[in-house]
């Protein structure tokens, strides 16, 4: 709570937990467990009634949410996404294809749509345009009008194709490899140096949104005490019932982990939340979504060649002809012909913007000392004002004129007996633009009718020199020095006569008592006497003190339970502070006088549990800290019940982070671990370090510690708070075919943690496991999967002439390359099939075919 952990306690009688809040707004981050099932959560997550919720539901990797019910408001699942226009588009596309072509292959459509439309990268509104297409074929008769028409469905063939590919090949990327879905923050952003705070969290900048105004009490800036006979010319209330307990066993929690960069969806309720209301996540999984990566691949590609007009027979294939697959070659050679589309360049970072501000406004090395006024000659008349101000200036900069908006500014400003240039008005003073050098700059404007005149120095000058006239001067030391500001007041004659003077009684003395009681782990009250009646003459009281209570201020006479007072003639205010015995109930109640009267304060610590009773409280809050204030009649009296909720069981240690770097060697290998630790008490932990290695140096908050390795084990020293621990030792293990990443037994249950390994550069990654790995991804498998179903596709054409692993094979021969030269090299091979299947074609059409072949011949050989 506000940055501060929390013991989290139980009350006596009762097996719900919580914290008690002292707040009254609330600043609250709270982690847990939910050891249910993720698809029913509670909506608040507290046994409380909620005005209003605003939350994040944080998706891990592979995880897609379709539907959510119980929310008012919710940014995007599957089901929210579609929209009005979406349905209508995959009916009419559906129903066209149904009239076009078949009613099979109008179901096809139907289910890729559904499964793909909202897809990032997907065709969509293509499938459309292309369906025109073929319609406005089917329909039209010869001529230009139809010439035009194969123009554009031509291109709109190219599209989907453009589309497609790169679609299929990411769609599988992410199905195997979930964490491509989002920029994955790598675990090497661990910092074993600067702050040991932890990242701020997306729960605290939302409640930043909700919450206004900044949760602290208001504090005078200067205690300010004076004994009994000087009196108190201030009172603070030097509240010290925030400190936790050293000895309390504060709960540190199971650490959260970092799955920012991934699925991120905001939901919100309109109205009021109940405690009881429940949220229905409708959620897949990884093994889900692969599955669904694999189907709309193919029926993608299976809706493509249905639409084109090449539908597959079992045991025939595809079955094109020669006029067809001239259509596929001009198609395939646009393609490769076509230039790759730029990509937009990333807007600069915040980091970088800010660097790129501060080099353009970077200061001089003299500032802020760049100037400075080493003399004024200040002349002041009835009605006028003038001064010379000598400056020097290392560079060319800009100083602040004296005066003051509301009180003076001149209205002639010269600088070496000329006009100024480069004045501007800033914050109501006056700024002038003064060159390098020493210069003389002279001041004058008129006095308006004014007793007082006050001159400000924003710049101080070293002396000053005043010639008044009808003016007396304050402000100016011995050695003609000033602090900030000179005050000159008019000269004025006096009058003869003399004002009548009354004479009044003295009202009986009348004080207010202010009682602040303070229970954190040192019980105290602080006690302010404030006169209320009018001072010259003394005042002499006996106030009672409370039970268990101990003056410990000097100057505080005690006699039989009460505090003597004494307060001067002109005394106004005295102050002690008292310890209070720690006491399960606490009696104040106002002694039946006329002469003073008693404000009661309570500042409780959020270790104890406050109960009363009596009179109502007056006032709940101070601030925005709960601080509750009884205003009593004299005779009223309230009892204070004081409990200590004991703390509930659990972890006072957590490792919020961990990174182990390997570096594996032909025989031994350098290993790196990094810890960020966070714990509520001091002591000791034990990590165990795999087999056979030897500790290297031990780091805790960037030093080195002589720690000594024993077995296995090593036993770390603990602090309360947060710290970096960074551990390097060696293992007697290298680099092989099958390399497996040591076992480090942290000692206890840990978030985000990492592995980096750094291979030899003569070492190839096949594939990657672990346990819950969210890491690098090895891209070549998709490319395989891709290259498998192109393949078989390819084969049951009669293109080329090449079987299934041919054509496998060949694809894994150029997959090293870009895709527009694998394309170059396939598209080759078809136009040679084409060439030797289009004797009958003449004139343009072959001519076409045999430049395309001389074009990519050279391409196929670049």
């Amino acid at each position: 709570m506000d940055g501060a952990e929390q013991l989290i306690t139980r009350r006596k009688g009762s097996e719900k937990t919580g914290v008690e809040l002292r707040n009254g707004v609330l600043h609250l981050k709270a982690d847990s467990i939910y050891q249910r099932g993720i698809s029913t959560l509670p909506a608040t997550g507290w046994d409380h009634d909620f005005q209003r919720v605003k939350a994040k539901l944080y998706l891990p990797p592979g995880w897609k949410l379709l539907n959510a019910t119980g929310i008012d408001n919710i940014s995007r699942t599957w089901v929210k996404q579609w929209t009005l226009l979406d349905f209508f588009a995959v009916l009419i596309f559906t129903i066209a294809l149904a009239r076009l072509f078949s009613k099979s292959l109008a179901g096809l459509a139907f289910l890729t749509l559904v499964l793909t439309y909202h897809d990032p990268g997907a065709p969509r509104f293509v499938w459309l345009a292309l369906l025109i297409g073929f319609a406005l074929l089917k329909h039209l008769p010869s001529g230009k009008l139809k010439k035009a028409v194969k123009l554009y469905h031509g291109i709109v063939a190219l599209s989907l194709v453009v589309i497609v590919i790169p679609y299929a090949v990411q769609a599988l990327r992410i199905g195997i490899y979930p964490q491509l879905a989002r920029p994955f923050a790598s675990m090497n952003q661990y910092s074993s140096h600067g702050s040991s705070s932890p990242t701020r969290s997306p729960q605290m900048d939302m409640v930043q949104e909700m919450v206004q105004e900044k949760n602290m009490v208001p504090r005078k800036n200067k205690v300010q005490k004076k004994n009994k006979v000087q009196g108190a010319a201030s009172f603070y209330y030097d509240s010290q019932v925030m400190q936790h307990d050293p000895k309390a066993l504060t709960q540190t929690g199971p650490g959260i982990p970092k799955w920012l960069p991934f699925e991120t969806i905001d939901f919100s309720w309109s109205g009021p939340v109940t405690r009881d209301q429940m949220v229905l996540f409708t959620l897949i999984g990884p093994g889900i979504n692969l599955i669904l990566a694999f189907v709309r691949v193919f029926f993608v590609f299976f809706l493509a060649l249905g639409m084109f007009g090449f539908p597959y027979r079992p045991g025939k294939g595809f079955t094109i002809t020669g006029l067809k697959a001239l259509k596929i070659f001009s198609l395939l050679f646009l393609f490769v012909l076509t230039p790759v589309l730029a990509q937009t360049s990333e807007i600069p970072s915040q980091q970088m913007l800010n660097t790129l501000e501060e080099r353009l406004l970077e200061k001089d090395e003299c500032f802020p000392l760049c100037s400075n006024i080493s003399n004024v000659f200040i002349r002041i008349s009835h009605e006028l004002l003038s001064m010379d101000v000598h400056v020097d200036a290392q560079i060319d900069t800009a100083i602040p004129v004296p005066g003051h908006v509301k009180q003076w500014l001149p209205k002639k400003v010269m600088i070496d007996n000329a006009q100024a240039q480069g004045l501007l008005r800033k914050k109501n003073y006056l700024w002038m633009l003064i060159p390098a050098g020493r210069h003389v700059v002279t001041l004058s404007g008129p006095i308006g009718k004014q007793n007082m005149l006050q001159l400000p120095f924003l710049l101080k000058p070293h002396k000053v020199s005043i010639k008044a006239d009808g003016w007396s001067v304050e402000g100016v030391k011995p050695d003609n020095s000033i602090d900030t500001q000179l005050q000159f007041r008019r000269i004025t004659e006096k009058d003869d006569k003399q004002p009548e003077i009354m004479e009044t009684g003295i009202l009986p003395p009348f004080v207010l008592v202010e009682r602040n009681i303070l229970l954190g782990l040192v019980w105290k009250i602080q006690t302010k006497i404030q006169r209320s009646s009018p001072t010259g003459a003394g005042v002499v009281l006996d106030i009672p003190l409370l039970p268990g209570e101990s003056v410990t201020t000097k100057g505080i006479r005690v006699v039989e339970g009460n505090a003597k007072i004494s307060l001067g003639a002109d005394q106004t205010h005295l102050f002690w502070e008292s310890f209070l015995e720690p006491s399960d109930q606490i009696l104040l109640e106002h002694k039946k006088t006329n002469t003073w009267t008693e404000i009661w304060k309570v500042d409780v610590s959020p270790i104890f549990h406050l109960e009363y009773e009596g009179i109502p409280i007056i006032l709940h809050k101070t601030g925005n800290r709960w601080y509750p204030t009884w205003h009593p009649w004299p005779g009223e009296a309230i009892t204070l019940k004081v409990s200590r909720p004991p703390g509930i069981e659990g972890k006072t240690l957590t490792i919020e982070k961990s990174l182990l770097e390997l570096r594996p060697g032909r025989k031994i290998t350098s290993a790196k671990m990094a810890l960020a630790i966070k714990s509520s008490q001091g002591g000791h932990h034990t990590i165990a370090l795999p087999l056979n290695a030897k500790l290297q140096e031990v780091k805790i908050k960037g030093k080195i510690h002589p720690i000594r390795q024993e077995g296995q084990s090593i036993v770390l020293p603990i602090i309360p708070g947060q710290q970096n621990i960074e551990l390097k030792w060696i293992e007697e293990k290298g680099m092989k075919n099958l390399y497996r990443s040591s076992h480090v037994d942290l000692g206890a249950p840990s978030v985000n943690a990492g592995v980096d390994i750094y291979l030899p550069s003569n070492r190839w990654i096949l594939f990657l496991g672990g346990e819950h790995l969210v890491g690098p991804a090895v891209l070549f498998w998709s490319i395989i999967i891709i290259l498998v179903i192109v393949a078989w596709g390819l084969s049951k054409t009669n293109f080329a002439q090449l079987r299934m692993h041919q054509w496998f094979f060949l694809g894994i021969g150029i997959s090293m390359s870009n895709l527009a030269a694998g394309l170059v090299v396939v598209g080759w091979l078809i136009a040679l099939d084409l060439k030797n299947k289009a004797e009958n074609l003449k004139g343009f059409r072959y001519d076409l075919i045999q430049i395309g072949i001389g074009i990519l011949t050279i391409a196929a050989m670049g």
